[in-house]
């Protein structure tokens, strides 16, 4: 499974609130509640862009405690030749959340124990966009 993010926030989101502020940064359109009992709250939110499908969810992952919510990318209607493509999607995805004030951590090795991740977090409001965030690898 490739493209997953974790997000932290000092906010008090519920799930769906974190969804639409999400979904809204994003240009995301569908916003569609899923019941399933394969997520802790036994929901999860989807949205689509770009012919991707967007999974938001309550996140209970063991390797991400301190993280509340999971975004996973899929393709919809269509399929990368390489699954990976989506890390890139995930890069892109994260540095516009953790620009507006999460922190984001991406999965490099998700499901692995004590897999890789890139963690990304704001560092100025101000400057050249480049220069507004902290980007670091941790194994």
């Amino acid at each position: 499974m490739y493209g997953n993010l974790f997000v932290r926030t000092d906010k008090q989101y519920d799930l769906r609130s974190f969804a639409a502020a999400v979904f809204d940064s994003l240009s995301a359109v569908g916003d569609c509640v899923r019941e399933s009992g394969n997520y802790v709250t036994g929901e999860y939110i989807t949205a689509s862009a770009l012919g991707i499908t967007m999974k938001v969810a309550v996140a209970d992952d063991s390797e991400f405690p301190d993280y509340q919510f999971w975004i996973n990318f899929t393709a919809n209607k269509a399929w990368p030749e390489n699954p990976s493509s989506f890390d890139g999607i995930a890069d892109v995805v994260a540095k516009i959340l953790a620009l507006e004030g999460y922190e984001v951590a991406r999965a490099l090795a998700y499901g692995k124990i004590g897999g890789a991740r890139i963690l990304y977090t704001r560092k100025a409001l101000t400057g050249d966009v480049r220069n507004r965030l902290t980007i670091r690898s941790v194994n």
